[in-house]
């Protein structure tokens, strides 16, 4: 990843977690080595137009008060007064009758209504069908009679009723099975190089602007004396806070050199190292690796010294166990401290020490799993082998 990428991914990390003034910083630098790149010109843009949001102030809307309005009285031309007149004309007729005709117009409206609905009735029953009477046959007509004989009247036979066709009921459509939707696969991301240094004895750094992350790695070494001893201590300065974290205190004998990875969640900000207890050539490298795809199914490990070690991925388990093993030094002391580290929380799973071994120190952890993707920080093993195994038992 050249220095264009990795000053992209730093402002777009620090854009997503909340820092626009630092991720500004990053796009500008983005700029200065690449006038034209586009993401970074769209990215000062976006921060440009927060800034303008978040400086503008925001006036109360008052609302002003409705006036309903006015009233408009309409006035009637002589046409409708007519027409108004023309409507109200029978009663005005009503009214200047005697009292007899008067009783008379009630009594003959209500009687009207009666006809009227006598002859709607008879207009609107159907009439009833007059019954066919048999035509006898023609040769029975023209026959004459045989004196002596009493003629047989045929009984006519009614049609029988011709069933009415009943509707074929229509097949049902074949219900559609539905498809099952494939479960889209998880978006991993490569990890991101945050810092890289290199010195020898002691150095206090620059300072550097880091984003949130959970799994920060940080990958050391350094190179031992004409004795063959090595040491080194590594601090991390957060600037806002004016706190110091010791990231790595180690010191051996007999060796060419030291290198191991340790665990440092960073929660953003500006921060600076510093370095001590050596007097020669050493490395620093970090790491963030939040989002790393899994590097297998299940866990069983072997290493030594202190690890950050890759993910891997665990299904859900109540009974779920850690074997884990560490051999002892030639003065016969064995220790180990094991942490299992999910999504954003760890656990302590192993903190054992033994002396006057003349054998691997074991045991075993108990641990309930939620299920997902999960790695181990092994620490204070001094440079040991170390072993461990997952097994779920449910």
């Amino acid at each position: 990843m050249d220095e264009v990428e990795r000053l992209l991914e730093l402002g777009r990390m620090d854009l997503e977690a909340g820092y626009p003034q630092y991720a500004r910083e990053y796009f500008e630098k983005v700029l200065a080595l690449d006038a034209t790149n586009r993401e970074a010109i769209d990215a000062l843009a976006r921060i440009d137009e927060l800034r303008r949001r978040a400086a503008a102030p925001v006036k109360p809307i008052q609302a002003e008060p409705v006036k309903p309005p006015p009233k408009v009285e309409q006035k009637r031309s002589i046409a409708e007064k007519k027409r108004q007149g023309q409507v109200r004309s029978p009663m005005r007729w009503f009214k200047r009758q005697s009292r007899l005709n008067k009783i008379a117009v009630l009594i003959s409206i209500p009687l009207l209504s009666c006809l009227l609905c006598l002859a709607l009735s008879e207009f609107i029953s159907p009439s009833p069908e007059a019954i066919p009477t048999p035509i006898p046959a023609r040769h029975e007509v023209e026959a004459s009679p045989t004196p002596g004989l009493v003629e047989a009247i045929p009984t006519p036979i009614p049609p029988s009723p011709v069933p009415l066709p009943t509707a074929t009921p229509r097949p049902k459509p074949p219900t559609s099975t539905p498809i099952p939707t494939k479960t889209p696969a998880p978006k991993y991301k490569a990890p991101v190089v945050l810092l890289e240094l290199d010195g020898t004895g002691k150095v206090v750094s620059n300072n550097y602007r880091l984003p949130r992350c959970w799994k920060a790695v940080l990958y050391w070494s350094v190179e031992a004396n004409n004795y063959g001893s090595a040491s080194l201590i590594v601090h991390l300065h957060n600037v806002q806070d004016a706190t110091q974290q010791t990231m790595v205190n180690e010191f051996a004998m007999d060796v060419r050199n030291i290198s191991e990875s340790v665990f440092v969640p960073l929660k953003g900000g500006e921060y600076y190292l510093s370095t001590e207890n050596t007097d020669e050539a050493w490395s620093l490298r970090m790491e963030c690796q939040d989002g790393v795809a899994p590097s297998g199914i299940g866990l069983d490990l072997q290493g030594a010294g202190n690890m950050v070690t890759g993910n891997y991925e665990l299904h859900q388990c109540q009974k779920s166990i850690f074997a884990w093993s560490t051999e002892p030094d030639s003065y016969g002391t064995a220790s180990l401290i094991m942490y299992l580290c999910g999504a954003d929380d760890r656990v302590k799973l192993v903190n054992e020490f033994g002396m006057d071994l003349s054998e691997a120190l074991t045991g075993e952890a108990l641990q309930a799993l939620s299920g997902g993707n999960y790695f181990l920080v092994v620490e204070n093993t001094s440079g040991r082998p170390w072993g461990v195994r997952w097994e779920c038992k449910d």
